[in-house]
């Protein structure tokens, strides 16, 4: 009888991960071009790991199951599952009654691409108009960012990029900006100036995208001992550099 031993198995695994990982690669290259080309063949390696170990969290262990996880996380951030902007994600996640993990992704899944739709609208023309904007006008973002207190007053998200607002809604948005004051702490950004730069990207990229692997050099920022207003100003460069390339995927 052929027997095989604990290495065999261990070697045969790394493989077959392996193998998947490029077939969840190429599946990005065709389908989100956009973000292979704002963070390359790393980043997005990087993320595919990511959701590997988000599938093995909620139980999703299909190449579909997973494909379909990958998608969301392009969508919405990496971590749409704990975003106060998505409270759906965590309910739906988090709900016992699901057995079938198909019905269960596939429920996520809608709710993930109704919303992103809202956001994006059709050909992507809403969200191609804010990165547009944002990237035409940065210096005037930056300013209004900078003399902001967006816990109060969150008027200029609304202002920049109102199909996002009205889908998200109010009191989500409230929470998320909550969020932002608590999170941006830990990166010792105590200004309102700064905290307004770190509410704009959560906004932007997904609450957690200080843990996202899509925005890894964002995360080097966040960690750096750069001044506070230096890290502020480098946090919204690099954001807006990143949307750049972003946008030059669209457009070619």
């Amino acid at each position: 009888m052929l027997k095989i031993n604990n290495a065999q198995v261990l070697k045969f695994k790394e493989h077959f991960v392996s193998d998947f990982e490029n077939e969840l690669l190429i599946h990005v290259q065709n389908y989100f071009q956009g973000h292979y080309q704002m963070i390359g063949e790393d980043g997005i390696r990087n993320t595919i790991r990511y959701c590997l170990k988000k599938c093995k969290q909620y139980k999703f262990t299909t190449k579909r199951n997973i494909c379909l996880y990958l998608n969301n996380m392009l969508m919405l951030g990496s971590n749409f599952d704990d975003d106060p902007q998505y409270p759906w994600g965590r309910t739906i996640l988090k709900d016992v009654k699901f057995k079938d993990s198909v019905r269960h992704i596939d429920d996520i899944s809608s709710n993930a691409m109704e919303v992103f739709e809202a956001i994006a609208g059709s050909d992507n023309k809403y969200i191609n108009r804010y990165f547009l904007g944002i990237t035409q006008q940065k210096d005037k973002l930056f300013q209004s960012l900078s003399d902001s207190n967006l816990k109060l007053n969150t008027e200029i998200l609304y202002e920049w990029f109102p199909q996002k607002y009205e889908t998200i809604k109010e009191q989500n948005i409230q929470k998320m900006v909550l969020a932002g004051y608590h999170f941006s702490e830990k990166y010792r950004i105590s200004k309102d100036s700064n905290i307004a730069i770190y509410i704009f990207m959560m906004f932007t990229g997904g609450s957690g995208f200080d843990t996202d692997p899509q925005y890894s050099p964002i995360t080097g920022i966040l960690n750096s001992d750069l001044e506070e207003d230096q890290k502020g100003k480098a946090l919204f460069d690099k954001t807006i550099e990143m949307i750049q390339h972003f946008l030059k995927s669209e457009n070619s």
